[in-house]
């Protein structure tokens, strides 16, 4: 890495000159001279188990001795190009079966967990066709102690997206979807005949005229044909955690559960809807579709994240290789179960 005016620190923004045809140690990451930031943290003096050790690099280059030119890498932001031999260090594929085991020496226990689920899973690209979980996620224990998750979650009963107009029109087309439109029409015709020869009690009248809808009783999947509406949780910029490792952005749905009826006023068809109870659920597709870096990984340091100074390059294409050896590797829908909140008092609409 050049020292020259152009250095990193100095223009962030502009890449440096690289040194031309100068030896290790001067105007690059090996000078004594180089800052401790950009160094990193390699135990040791310059030198010794780093980049610039010439150990490590003659063992590099026995193992990849064919390698011409540096690598192109990304970090913090900046484009930069290795040197020669630690671009043989990075070009070197990872086991990505010891990605589990180094996310669980992180604590990031649910990362690992839906990352074994995915190597025992039979070989599968479309996720909607995948094996399902909906055990592994629990809303209240492990998604809503992020905060990040929990703002949004808060932020989804401030805003009443489950009974915005968005929402009022998803509610709408599922009531429709369902038949309950035409099944209120019909009590509204039983109701006029039965004032005319009285042949319903006034109980009876009243459950003629109304129909539930939202049964919470159901399995998530079957709950999620029938969501309402959406917030996405998650950035580039989140940290490090559990959370990231295991899903990085994700949505939280919304389903609702209450009852609908007619208007009592019978110059009018308009429908009254109450929502009593909200649901609230994780959905994210596990997948590794796409171009994506999947960051940098080390088994010997249990290292995981984004320096490239400290791991192995890992990209979505390295599990869609690894599902083509070994005719394993699943990808599948991930849904938490379902936090259920009463609505007091209820949310109420009308629609024509």
């Amino acid at each position: 890495m050049s020292k020259l005016p152009d250095s990193y620190g100095k223009r962030p923004f502009v890449a440096p000159t690289r040194t031309h045809g100068s030896p290790l140690g001067r105007n690059d990451a090996a000078d004594p001279d180089t800052p401790d930031w950009f160094l990193g943290d390699t135990p040791g003096s310059l030198g010794n188990k780093d980049y610039a050790d010439p150990t490590l690099i003659d063992s590099a280059k026995a193992d990849q001795p064919n390698l011409r030119g540096g690598m192109r890498l990304a970090y913090a932001g900046l484009n930069f190009e290795l040197p020669v031999e630690s671009a043989v260090l990075a070009a070197k594929k990872f086991d990505i079966r010891k990605i589990p085991g180094i996310m669980s020496a992180n604590g990031w226990h649910i990362g690992a967990q839906l990352m074994y689920g995915w190597f025992g899973r039979p070989a599968n690209d479309d996720p909607l066709k995948g094996i399902t979980d909906t055990m592994t996620i629990k809303m209240d224990t492990w998604v809503l102690t992020f905060e990040r998750a929990k703002s949004v979650y808060d932020q989804i009963f401030a805003d009443k997206i489950y009974a915005n107009p968005a929402a009022q029109r998803e509610i709408a087309k599922m009531l429709k979807r369902k038949g309950l439109l035409d099944a209120i029409k019909k009590a509204r015709i039983l109701k006029d005949k039965a004032k005319k020869d009285k042949t319903l009690e006034d109980k009876d009248l009243a459950d003629a005229v109304k129909s539930n809808f939202g049964d919470f009783s159901r399995p998530v999947p079957e709950i999620d044909a029938d969501y309402i509406n959406e917030r996405a949780v998650g950035s580039i910029w989140d940290p490090l955690d559990d959370m990231y490792a295991a899903l990085g952005k994700f949505n939280l749905r919304v389903a609702v559960k209450g009852f609908i009826k007619l208007s009592p006023d019978p110059s009018t068809l308009t429908y009254v809807v109450n929502i009593s109870e909200v649901g609230v659920y994780l959905r994210d597709s596990y997948d590794f579709n796409g171009d994506q870096s999947l960051g940098y990984w080390n088994a010997s340091t249990n290292y995981g994240g984004g320096n490239p100074f400290k791991g192995t390059p890992v990209a979505n294409s390295d599990f869609r290789d690894w599902r083509t050896a070994n005719k394993k590797g699943g990808d599948f829908l991930v849904f938490s179960d379902l936090k259920i909140v009463k609505i007091s008092p209820p949310a109420v609409f009308n629609f024509s």
